[in-house]
């Protein structure tokens, strides 16, 4: 956030596009995108409306995609919440796609799951070594199919899969649940 701008980078189909949000008026905020193309902008406003917790405030704010939701829970189980944007922001950094021309201190793409199975040593980004194991069988679980990312599966098979991965406990597979569209009871 700068200057009551919230900025970030996003991957639409493999483009790399930049989202703005800031505030309109007392009842609306002003999204401007820039995108790699502009077919299915409506998919990318409601996901955008999605990532700030228009549709449900306490899923907000900040994750663009089901990966990087679950991987900000991984950092968040370790280390908490303000450690984990610091986080998170090193990983984009050091091992997500880099995209030039952009303002701001955007660089780069948050790592996609191809980024983190492909041997990156995570423990190089600050990462932890318990952290780094879990993200890393997480990102090899989703890889080979054994987890799908996606609040369409009954909430008690989602967090089954996700407790499966080593290292990921039941709160943070919960938070994940919640963040992806699931109500907890």
């Amino acid at each position: 956030m700068q200057d009551g701008v919230y900025r970030r980078t996003i991957s639409l189909d493999g483009g790399p596009g930049v989202l703005e949000v800031r505030p309109g008026n007392e009842s609306c905020l002003l999204l401007q995108a820039h995108l790699p193309y502009w077919e299915g902008l409506i998919h990318v406003v409601e996901r955008a409306g999605r990532m700030v917790g228009l549709a449900d405030p306490t899923t907000g704010p900040g994750a663009w995609g089901a990966f990087e939701i679950a991987a900000h829970a991984i950092v968040a189980q370790h280390c908490g919440l303000a450690r984990a944007r610091t986080r998170m922001g090193t990983l984009t950094r050091h091992l997500g796609q880099p995209v030039g021309g952009l303002t701001h201190g955007l660089t780069h793409l948050f790592p996609s799951v191809a980024d983190l199975v492909a041997g990156a040593d995570l423990t190089a980004v600050d990462l932890p070594r318990r952290t780094a194991q879990t993200l890393r069988s997480l990102a090899t679980a989703v890889a080979a199919g054994t987890v799908v990312l996606d609040c369409a599966l009954p909430l008690p098979d989602l967090v089954r899969t996700l407790t499966a991965v080593s290292g990921l406990g039941v709160p943070a597979a919960h938070h994940i649940a919640t963040r992806l569209g699931h109500h907890l009871p």
